[in-house]
């Protein structure tokens, strides 16, 4: 059964790339699990949009991770 799945994964790969048809989901997510650090770049626009620095909740990371579901790579910055 497993081998079928990764078949037929590889044939709709293949016919997304010849006929150029882009996937339903993302393949790589990335989520800011934190906006406070102690870096001060200048393009960064976190000083002019006026936002609190915070972590993520537990509860609403798990609450996006959840809904995902089909996606390759999750990225955390």
């Amino acid at each position: 059964m497993k081998n079928k799945t990764i078949e037929r994964n590889i044939i709709l790969e293949t016919l997304r790339r010849i006929f150029f048809i882009p996937s339903k989901l993302p393949k790589t997510v990335q989520i800011e699990v934190t906006n406070e650090y102690n870096l001060d770049c200048k393009i960064c626009p976190r000083k002019f949009l006026n936002i609190e620095y915070k972590d993520m909740d537990f509860g609403l990371f798990k609450k996006v991770i959840d809904k995902l579901e089909g996606v390759q790579e999750i990225i955390l910055t």
